[in-house]
C-alpha cells in the first residue's frame, strides 16, 4: 500500500503568515505553480483502478484534489478528518498581531503546544484524536492520495511512523509538497519528498 500526503498549495494567508486552519485564501502566483508541478508528478503515475483521493474540505485544498481526480479520472471524496486545525481565536491574524493580542494564549500555544487549548479553537489533543481517528478508520486500499494541510501531514507522519511528538519538524513540508510512504514488512516507510519547484 501507499499513500501520498500533500499539502495544499501556498496561499496569500501563508504568504503573508497569517494563522488559518478554518478560513480560506487564494492561491498565490507561485501556488499556481506548485498545482502545476503536483500535478506534473501525478500524470505519470495516473491509473483509474487502485487509486482513492480524499481532501479535506478547506476550498484550497478540494481545488488540487479536483485537478488531480482529473487526472485519474475520479471525484475525491471530502473528508473533515484531513481538515486543518482549527487555530480559534489566532484564526485570520498574523504571527505578530496573535502575540499582541492575545500575549498568554499565544505564549502557551507556542511553548506548551500538546497540553495547549485555543480558546475557541481545537486543542491539541482532539486534534491528534481526530487524525488517529481518521487513520484507524482507512480501509486496505493500493494506492491513497491525501489531500490535505501542513499540522495535518505532520501529525499523520507521526502516527504512521510511529515518531515522538514534534519529530516531524525533521521533515520539511512547504507548501505543495508531496510525501510518498510505502507500506513494507517492517512498517512504512517514507520512499520519498517531493519539494515543489
Amino acid at each position: 500500500m501507499k499513500i501520498f500526503l500533500v499539502r495544499h498549495p501556498q496561499t496569500i494567508a501563508n504568504q503573508e503568515k497569517i494563522i488559518y486552519g478554518k478560513r480560506d485564501y487564494p492561491y498565490t502566483q507561485a501556488g499556481e505553480k506548485q498545482i502545476k508541478s503536483i500535478l506534473d508528478f501525478f500524470s505519470m503515475k495516473a491509473r483509474s483502478d487502485g487509486v482513492k483521493i480524499v481532501t479535506s474540505p478547506a476550498i484550497r485544498a478540494v481545488n488540487l484534489a479536483n485537478q488531480i481526480g482529473k487526472l485519474f479520472k475520479q471525484e475525491p471524496s471530502m473528508d473533515e478528518g484531513l481538515g486543518e486545525m482549527n487555530f480559534g481565536i489566532f484564526e485570520g491574524l498574523t504571527l505578530e498581531e496573535a502575540k499582541e493580542k492575545y500575549p498568554l494564549a499565544y505564549d502557551d500555544f507556542l511553548y506548551r503546544f500538546e497540553t495547549s487549548s485555543i480558546p475557541e479553537g481545537e486543542s491539541y489533543k482532539a486534534f491528534q484524536e481526530r487524525i488517529k481517528s481518521f487513520i484507524m478508520s482507512m480501509p486496505e486500499q493500493d494506492e491513497w492520495i491525501f489531500v490535505t494541510h501542513g499540522a495535518v501531514i505532520r501529525e499523520m507522519l507521526e502516527q504512521i511512523l510511529e515518531l515522538k511528538a514534534g519529530d516531524s519538524w525533521k521533515f520539511s513540508i512547504n507548501n505543495g509538497t508531496i510525501v510518498e510512504l510505502e507500506k513494507k514488512k517492517q512498517g512504512f516507510l517514507v520512499q520519498q519528498i517531493i519539494q515543489p519547484k
